[in-house]
């Protein structure tokens, strides 16, 4: 009789699935975002006099300056990130993001002596295809912490975040350490003196890089008291409770949002993400000249229409150019067509013909 078989099993691999078709557009702003393994609290802030958060803009500095990419806003709360990113380079978002990952979870790895997987996948991403979806991308990241019932202001979380940057005007300013200068220096004990501080520059969203840096400032001013304003009724947490809870604390839900492949809103945004659509299979060029068709078609429409009507000058819009009519039921907030729609959701405007939803092609 033979000898039982002692070899151990081969340990279960997983399929590689297939990776999803990205579409970011070069000179549109994007929006980025991922979570933690489990939603768990890899990033609650430690006490540390503000020195992860720090760090982290060091590895946000070295990522914008090496792969070119221009911020418009970015916060990272205790088990995920939302940045609004630009590049004109190809694949600079995806290597900036790869960076940053990597990056953050060397320094909770560091900072809570952890180890193991941080990140539960691939980032997700949503081009913004006009003016309005640009602003309310920025004033959705820029509730975050407030919006949640943490604290009544958002720029009194003390994780990474821009609020009083764009308050005031200023600039990010992080720290990176210096690995080659402390190696020839013998590998010392106090590595303090090896840490070099690192800029990050914060740019202004579409149409506003000509206008007065006042003038910007006290858009993001009127921004920041409408969301201080609207949430200044609720039952707030606190901060030292937010703060309490461990890094390895898990909650016991974790919202899965779809997000798709472009986000619109506005008077065009209907026509803008048919065109989009339409077009992602050609390539970039196609996607980047069908939105330019568009956008243009739409503004001189938008003159016409105004000269008719000056109190209202989308009303006499010819037919494709009104709101969309799906509203977002998820947030109750203005028509908007892309981000954050629910799985059971349906576009009413979305023909068969198209094949699937943007929710199932654009869920990176």
């Amino acid at each position: 009789m033979p000898a039982p078989d002692t070899t151990p099993a081969r340990p279960h691999r997983a399929r590689k699935r297939s990776p999803r078709h990205r579409c970011m557009l070069p000179g549109h702003w994007i929006h980025v975002s991922s979570r933690t393994v489990h939603g768990r609290y890899a990033f609650v802030p430690p006490q540390d006099e503000g020195e992860l958060r720090r760090l982290m803009w060091g590895v946000v500095g070295r990522a914008q300056t090496r792969y070119q990419v221009d911020i418009a806003y970015g916060v990272v709360t205790s088990n995920h990130f939302h940045f609004i990113l630009r590049a004109e380079r190809p694949g600079a978002i995806s290597t900036f993001m790869q960076y940053v990952k990597a990056g953050f979870a060397r320094l909770t790895h560091k900072t809570y002596e952890t180890s193991g997987p941080v990140w539960d996948g691939r980032f997700r991403s949503s081009t913004i295809l006009d003016a309005e979806a640009e602003v309310w991308w920025l004033r959705y990241c820029m509730a975050h912490m407030t919006k949640e019932a943490i604290v009544p202001r958002p720029n009194m979380w003390p994780g990474l975040q821009c609020v009083d940057h764009l308050l005031e005007g200023t600039q990010p300013e992080g720290l990176c350490f210096d690995a080659v200068a402390w190696m020839m220096a013998k590998c010392p004990k106090d590595k303090r003196p090896f840490f070099r501080k690192v800029k990050v520059r914060i740019h202004r969203l579409t149409g506003w890089e000509q206008e007065p840096l006042h003038a910007y400032q006290a858009f993001c001013r009127q921004m920041f008291d409408d969301i201080v304003a609207e949430h200044a009724e609720r039952q707030f947490f606190g901060l030292d409770a937010a703060l309490a809870l461990p890094h390895f604390f898990v909650p016991s839900e974790v919202k899965h949002s779809p997000c798709a492949a472009f986000s619109a809103m506005g008077p065009q945004s209907k026509e803008l993400l048919k065109a989009a659509y339409e077009a992602r299979g050609e390539g970039i060029a196609a996607v980047l000249e069908a939105v330019r068709t568009v956008a243009k078609d739409g503004h001189t429409a938008a003159a016409k229409a105004a000269e008719c009507d000056p109190e209202c000058p989308w009303r006499l819009l010819p037919e494709g150019f009104d709101w969309p009519p799906l509203i977002n039921d998820a947030l109750d907030d203005p028509p908007i067509v892309g981000p954050f729609l629910p799985p059971d959701a349906e576009l009413p405007f979305w023909p068969k013909s198209w094949g699937p939803p943007p929710r199932v092609i654009g869920d990176g």
